[in-house]
């Protein structure tokens, strides 16, 4: 996939989920964004997983090996939107990106 630009996007709090269309509930990780905390940082994908979010459903997850070698966490958003039919691509291992977001600290873990 080469180079992917996630600009704007969620490094690694989604900013911009809003609402889940199915439940109506509103995104937990739109609390915690804080413009003050804005990052950018490149890397490689070393893992994709899916979070369950007691009320939000399934988060996309990946690990990034940052361009000064450091593991990060980022969230890019609800799993149903971010792999859903309608993306023009998907993320795969190994792929090269750069994520723009609040970076923040939750339950003492830096993401």
């Amino acid at each position: 996939m080469g180079m992917m630009s996630y600009q704007g996007s969620r490094y690694p709090i989604p900013r911009g989920c809003g609402v889940n269309p199915a439940s109506r509930i509103e995104d937990p990780y739109k609390k915690l964004f804080d413009a003050h905390t804005m990052k950018t940082i490149s890397g490689h994908v070393v893992k994709i997983d899916q979070v369950p979010e007691f009320t939000f459903g399934l988060q996309m997850r990946v690990t990034v090996l940052t361009d000064t070698k450091e593991f990060l966490l980022v969230y890019l958003g609800p799993a149903f939107y971010v792999e859903g039919p309608w993306q023009a691509k998907h993320l795969k291992l190994g792929d090269q990106i750069t994520v723009s977001g609040s970076q923040v600290t939750v339950s003492g873990s830096r993401s």
